[in-house]
C-alpha cells in the first residue's frame, strides 16, 4: 500500500515532470527521505527528516552549492519577510509540506533561473 508521502512525492513528481525536470534521486531511509529533480540548470532537493521538511536549490554550475529554497528566493527578491506568513500557518516551525514547498518553487520558478543563469560559471 503507497504512503501517503509516497504519494505526495509521486504528485510533486508528476508536477515537476511538467516543467521539465526528471527525478535523478529517490532515498527511502525509513525517517530520512530525499528527492532530487533535475533539469539543465539546477537541481531541486527535498528532504525529509523525522516530520519536517527542507528544500533546497543545488545549481548545476559552480556559483552555487546549494541554498534554502525560502533564504534563496528572499535574498533575490531582497525581502527578508517574503512568504512568511504562509510558514506561521503552516505551523510546521519555519517547514512546509512537500507540496508547499513545490507551490513555493513554482511561484518563483523564474526568478530562480534568472539567477541562476545570470551567475552561473561552468563546472570543471
Amino acid at each position: 500500500m503507497e504512503s501517503e508521502l509516497d504519494k505526495i512525492k509521486r504528485d510533486a513528481d508528476s508536477v515537476l515532470i511538467k516543467h521539465g525536470f526528471q527525478m535523478t534521486l529517490s532515498l527511502d531511509e525509513g525517517m530520512f527521505k530525499t528527492y532530487i529533480w533535475t533539469n539543465d540548470l539546477y537541481n531541486i532537493k527535498l528532504v525529509y527528516d523525522r516530520g519536517y521538511y527542507d528544500c533546497y536549490i543545488e545549481s548545476n554550475f559552480e556559483m552555487i552549492n546549494q541554498f534554502f529554497l525560502i533564504q534563496l528566493i528572499r535574498n533575490i527578491r531582497h525581502d527578508d519577510k517574503y512568504y512568511e506568513r504562509e510558514f506561521n500557518e503552516a505551523n510546521l516551525y519555519n517547514t512546509l509540506t512537500i507540496k508547499g514547498y513545490i507551490d513555493l518553487f513554482l511561484l518563483n520558478k523564474d526568478l530562480i533561473e534568472r539567477f541562476v543563469l545570470k551567475h552561473k560559471s561552468d563546472k570543471k
